[in-house]
């Protein structure tokens, strides 16, 4: 305003109009519309329906303790998509934990344990035939009669961030092309970690930790890195295996 104020005291009066002219149409109209005002953000609620929304999206696993069971297994995965622990599975006797019948599967523990009681049979068996693409994560299988985690027979599977302890049988026991990583076995009546490579293709088993089992490590053709084996029958074997900077004293 001072600056249209000198303007007006120096420039001609035709000129100080032009000026004052294209001044306004740069401002724009000051004036609101016509009518009432509207909202022209979303409501509080919409933004809540809109997240939620997105949030169940985002949330499309089922909980495990939603699903039935069977006459071996406590709960039953028969179809291909991510599962949860909601609490920990309580064993039965003369049964799995877990019976997971489908390929494409992926189980988070979610922190919780599978806890087995005398004559149990395995916590988490994927040992089924033309089984591939399996991944168990984030938890614990623990008293179990037979094998810890049992996916022998599926092909491509993970095992992440488990610890198997004091079951009766091999504490994770995998098959071809499948990945163990950062993963306590100890206790076991069995072998820790147990991969019956039966084709070309061996397995993984890294950053690991096998204790106090019957065999610790054992892994035909297969990588076996990074992983501390201490007290256990064998700490680690595996014929045609590469074993690198493990601690097996």
């Amino acid at each position: 305003m001072k600056n249209f104020r000198f303007l007006a005291g120096t420039l001609p009066i035709s000129l100080c109009i032009v000026i004052a002219g294209a001044w306004t149409a740069l401002a724009g109209v000051l004036e609101p519309p016509a009518g009432p005002v509207g909202p022209t953000m979303n409501s509080l609620e919409e933004i809540h329906d809109l997240m939620a929304a997105l949030a169940a999206g985002l949330e499309a696993r089922t909980p495990v303790q939603s699903l039935p069971g069977s006459a071996s297994a406590v709960h039953v995965i028969d179809e291909p998509g991510s599962y949860y622990l909601t609490a920990n599975v309580i064993g039965q006797s003369g049964q799995h934990g877990i019976f997971i019948a489908s390929p494409n599967v992926t189980l988070d523990l979610n922190g919780f344990a599978l806890i087995g009681v005398p004559s149990s049979l395995d916590g988490i068996l994927a040992n089924v035939s033309g089984n591939k693409n399996i991944v168990i994560t984030n938890g614990t299988i623990h008293g179990w009669g037979g094998i810890g985690v049992h996916t022998q027979q599926a092909r491509n599977c993970r095992l992440e961030n488990l610890q198997a302890s004091d079951n009766g049988g091999h504490g994770l026991h995998i098959g071809d092309n499948s990945t163990v990583i950062g993963c306590i076995s100890q206790n076991n009546g069995g072998i820790g970690i147990f991969a019956a490579t039966g084709g070309a293709i061996g397995s993984t088993i890294s950053n690991c930790m096998v204790q106090g089992n019957a065999g610790g490590i054992n892994a035909a053709k297969s990588l076996i890195r990074g992983n501390t084996a201490t007290g256990n029958g064998v700490n680690i074997a595996g014929g045609n295996a590469t074993i690198i900077d493990n601690h097996a004293p």
